[in-house]
């Protein structure tokens, strides 16, 4: 008997250990990592915008078209299109040229290019809201691949990129449960141009802490160095007119030819890596998810009823970012191991199991607000887990010459499949179907995915091959 309770206390003693190892170790990587430190600052300040944004958006659309869940799946549209046509030069610019200065270019543009959402409002034209979504998301869409293959450029040790990682998604859903909260309140009492407003001043103070860290971040040089000497030995100044036109055609040309060139590549890289199935795991998980924006709207709205709509659609985003913020917390302290890709891969398959739990819960809570508000934390954890765990698997096993160019494709294809399942969630509901059906279409889809992604696993197939499992005394073993 007093052994069992010596055992108890030893455990009990080990469990707050752990956990208070674990913090520090959190801790310590903010505290030490100074580059990495500013950069979460940035990428709170960024993810804060872009909740205001997607709030004060969707609130825009059902102002201006009114009644109209196809309009809502338009606006989706124009922001998905752009980032699965852009995605892809974010990645060639990111594997090209220094990430740091990409970021606070973009950053700065992305900050102007929100006055065009306030002149949409104040004209009251639903196109010119398209027009300007379309221009915003064309930005982001070049911004998405190079913020992420930079950080791993930050942090090297596989169990800081495991933290970091969730520190991220942690920004990103601690920055959702803000804004849904504080960007529906504002909507509600101020006025939606006001979200517009703090969005441009986000992304302004982004750049400005991005201008902070110190160090170059770039992986190879943009252009073959011997084309660019040969260009550079002409004198501008004293080049005849046609010599000029030459001289930037070739520069031009041989930007296309790279471009082609660096794409070629990685689908080379891709098919023979043993893991290039995963890089649609994140798309699958967009099946499951991408419905949301239509039905958060739909089950926000209140008719004639603005500020009602908004704190509830505020509630709904806000109890998504809950969700998201325990979602990797959970994976990480009991499925994920930094040294394990293959935990990575299995954490994502148990997150398709909450996506059908919140799925199944909210078809079936339609009428119960609040009840709808708890399933969304259910199903957006998975979401966040998907999210997380699915990129940090590139991250650790992609080469890094081509990451920036995995990413963007990865990307790429998550957005081609949300904009499928948003569209056609919006036309089912312009139909006659009912949010029940739609969700309970979205808990199916999440079943299906689980099945073929644990099929997957079982058969040692992509992270779950071994020769990604060893650990680096396995591999001196082998080595010798």
């Amino acid at each position: 008997m007093n052994t069992d309770s010596s055992t108890s206390n030893d455990s009990s003693s080990c469990g707050k250990t752990s956990l208070k190892t674990t913090l520090v170790d959190y801790f310590n990587l903010l505290k030490y990592n100074r580059n990495y430190r500013l950069y979460l600052f940035s990428h709170c300040m960024q993810h804060t915008g872009d909740w205001f944004i997607r709030i004060a958006t969707l609130l825009s659309v059902e102002r201006l078209a009114p009644d109209s869940a196809t309009a809502i799946s338009i606006i989706i549209l124009c922001k998905i299109i752009p980032e699965v046509i852009v995605t892809s030069f974010g990645g060639v610019l990111s594997d090209s040229f220094d990430r740091r200065k990409l970021m606070i270019s973009l950053d700065s543009f992305a900050a102007l290019s929100t006055l065009s959402f306030i002149f949409a409002v104040r004209t009251g034209n639903v196109i010119y809201l398209f027009a300007a979504t379309v221009l915003r998301s064309t930005i982001v869409s070049l911004y998405e691949p190079i913020t992420k293959s930079i950080f791993p450029m930050f942090v090297t040790d596989p169990e800081d990129l495991k933290r970091a990682a969730t520190l991220n998604g942690s920004a990103w859903a601690g920055m959702l449960l803000l804004g849904g909260i504080c960007g529906g309140y504002l909507a509600a009492v101020i006025g939606i141009e006001a979200c517009y407003v703090i969005d441009s001043l986000t992304y302004f103070l982004s750049a400005f802490i991005m201008s902070k860290v110190n160090g170059t971040f770039s992986v190879t040089q943009s252009f073959n160095p011997e084309v660019q000497g040969d260009l550079m030995k002409v004198d501008v100044k004293n080049k005849k007119l046609g010599a000029k036109v030459r001289s930037n055609l070739l520069y031009a040309a041989h930007g296309v030819i790279a471009y082609i060139t660096m794409t070629k590549d990685f689908f080379v890289y891709l098919v023979s890596s043993g893991f290039g199935l995963c890089a649609f795991l994140k798309a699958t998980g967009t099946l499951t998810w991408g419905t949301q924006d239509v039905l958060n709207a739909s089950i926000s709205f209140v008719e004639g009823n603005e500020q009602e709509t908004a704190r509830r659609m505020g509630l709904i985003y806000s109890s998504a970012g809950f969700g998201c913020l325990i979602g990797p917390f959970i994976s990480n302290s009991f499925v994920v191991k930094g040294d394990k890709p293959s935990t990575l891969q299995l954490a994502c398959i148990g997150a398709f199991l909450l996506q059908v739990a919140g799925w199944f819960g909210i078809a079936g809570a339609q009428d119960n607000f609040f009840a709808v508000c708890a399933f969304t934390v259910v199903r957006a954890s998975g979401e966040s887990i998907i999210w997380m765990c699915a990129t940090l698997l590139l991250q650790t096993l992609t080469n890094a010459t081509f990451l920036g160019r995995m990413l963007s494709f990865e990307y790429s294809v998550c957005r081609c499949t949300e904009a499928f399942i948003s569209y056609l969630a919006g036309s089912l509901e312009d139909a006659g179907y009912g949010k029940h059906e739609i969700a309970s279409l979205s808990a199916c889809i999440g079943g299906m995915m689980f099945i073929f992604w644990s099929v997957y696993y079982l058969f040692g197939k992509g992270a779950a091959n071994p020769r990604f499992n060893q650990t680096r005394e396995q591999e001196i073993e082998v080595t010798a």
